[in-house]
């Protein structure tokens, strides 16, 4: 097609050249004899303008057959995916055509969606080689037109794909673009064309009432995908709202701040105990991390961590972290109150999919001379569900290091039975949503029961997140869990007030101990 675009504007070019040296020589044959004061020969003006008028018909041949062509490959790139060059206006006008014919039949609701494909850690498609590039993009798009086929699509500059829906039900075209991305990636992974692959897609909602609004939907699409902070799993449908808008701008800070944080020392790492319910003593903390901001004082994880996970800062945070407890864990050696502390670190999704993950866990632990078995690597249930296969050996090979393994917010994820079957965990923390209301009795207690059951049979231990009263407590005691983590017992802290409390609550234990052998040497006597 590019040929015949460049041979079209030659002639074009060519036949312009030609029909100025005829005008030159038209003037030439015109002016001279009436310089002269002579007539004009009658031949010679015949021949000139017939021969003009002949270029004429050549420059205008060739400027339509140039047009059409360009057209023609424009329509050619839309409707067939001669992927590389964009063709959002196009798309804009056949979506503005689609909107129009389908509010005809009834259609009040109408759908822009962004679709973005990424490779391990989250590599952006444009980035890809050409031949890789383009096979792929035909590839969904020919997916795409079998699954919506009367969809317009098309492809914007950064490689993402457009289309135009129709529909009254939002959360059933969700599931239908998730149950897309579901199909897409098992290909991607089990083919090899991109091992890992993330679909994501940007939804934007327009009503019959706001007219065409086909461009300002396209660009509220592309919005969401790309400005959306909160942590991106492949299948999200993330929909645009005004709030993106203001959350963007508090991005604008944390993405100026982030920079150089960890080096400015503002990251400090706080560490929430665990209580062992059959000895009533501390045996471990999770290791939480905060932000000493130098002007909006100290920062929970919610305020910056969902944008670390979608900008990929997270990996050089999980390493913070993770170095931080080493380097703790190294130093409470020599002190016996501390010394057989088991701490948990929690690892991101992105961190998990770091080909260097491994060598960076086994050259951190030896640095600092820690025994693994020290440490519990946490992933969250809806990771695990993401990619059974993958995670499950990436735990096994974490365990053979010798670290325990645990699985975090158990219970709200799509596949937890599926996780426990595949995935070879040590630990399991139930999700606080089973514990809020578990003083009421009813499902939430008949559930902590079998799971507690469940788990104990499988081999591992069970922690209660977020327990916050005495009655909670007792309830979970007797449930047999093996753990609990929460406010009743301590807040997260800095390393210091968590060394002093590890410390006093030893003292007490020895004092109780202390009373109890002197209670029972009085009862004898």
């Amino acid at each position: 097609m590019r040929k015949s675009i460049m041979a079209y504007s030659g002639l074009l070019v060519a036949s312009l050249f030609l029909l100025g040296l005829n005008i030159g020589f038209l003037l030439f044959i015109l002016l001279i004899p009436l310089s002269r004061g002579e007539a004009v020969e009658g031949d010679r003006l015949a021949a000139c303008l017939s021969l003009s008028l002949t270029e004429v018909v050549f420059v205008f041949l060739s400027a339509f057959f140039l047009h059409r062509r360009l057209v023609l490959g424009r329509k050619r790139e839309f409707l067939l995916g001669r992927f590389g060059e964009a063709n959002d206006i196009l798309l804009e006008s056949e979506m503005a055509k689609a909107f129009d014919r389908l509010k005809g039949e009834g259609k009040q609701k109408r759908f822009a969606v962004a679709l973005n494909i990424l490779g391990p850690d989250s590599q952006m498609l444009s980035s890809f080689q050409d031949e890789v590039r383009r096979k792929t993009l035909r590839f969904v798009y020919n997916c795409l037109k079998v699954n919506f086929p009367l969809d317009p699509i098309g492809i914007n500059e950064s490689n993402e794909f457009l289309l135009a829906h129709l529909d009254e039900d939002m959360e059933g075209f969700s599931a239908e673009l998730r149950r897309f991305a579901s199909g897409l990636s098992d290909y991607f992974s089990h083919s090899g064309a991109i091992p890992f692959a993330t679909i994501l897609f940007g939804l934007s909602q327009k009503g019959a009432e706001e007219g065409k609004a086909g461009v300002a939907a396209f660009e509220e699409a592309e919005y969401a995908l790309r400005h959306n902070s909160k942590a991106r799993l492949s299948g999200d449908v993330l929909p645009f709202s005004h709030d993106l808008i203001d959350q963007d701008a508090s991005i604008h800070w944390l993405d100026q701040d982030l920079a150089g944080a960890i080096n400015r020392g503002e990251f400090i790492v706080y560490y929430q105990g665990k209580v062992d319910l059959k000895t009533g003593s501390f045996y471990g903390a999770e290791a939480l991390i905060r932000w000493k901001h130098p002007h909006r004082g100290i920062l929970p994880p919610s305020v910056f961590v969902p944008y670390c996970e979608s900008s990929g800062k997270i990996v050089e945070i999980d390493h913070f972290v993770f170095k931080s407890v080493c380097k703790t864990l190294s130093k409470w050696k020599e002190d016996p109150a501390l010394c057989r502390l088991i701490v948990s670190v929690n690892l991101s999704r992105r961190t998990v999919y770091d080909p260097d993950l491994l060598p960076f866990l086994a050259k951190t632990t030896a640095e600092y001379g820690v025994d693994p078995s020290q440490m519990e690597i946490e992933l969250t249930e809806s990771l695990a569900a993401e990619n059974l296969v993958f995670i499950s050996s990436v735990i096994r090979k974490i365990k053979a290091m010798g670290f325990k393994t645990s699985i975090d917010d158990f219970g709200i994820g799509y596949s937890s039975l599926s996780a426990l079957k595949s995935i070879p965990y040590d630990v399991l923390k139930i999700d606080k949503t089973f514990i809020d209301d578990i003083e009421i009795g009813g499902k939430s207690k008949a559930m902590v029961s079998s799971i507690v059951s469940l788990v104990h049979a499988l081999g591992m231990k069970v922690i209660a997140e977020r327990a916050e009263s005495m009655s909670q407590v007792a309830i979970l005691s007797t449930l047999g869990v093996d753990a609990v983590q929460g406010y009743y017992f301590s807040r997260p802290v800095d390393r210091a007030r968590f060394e002093v409390l590890i410390n006093e609550d030893n003292r007490r234990k020895k004092e109780e101990k202390a009373k109890k052998k002197e209670s029972a040497k009085e009862a004898k006597a």
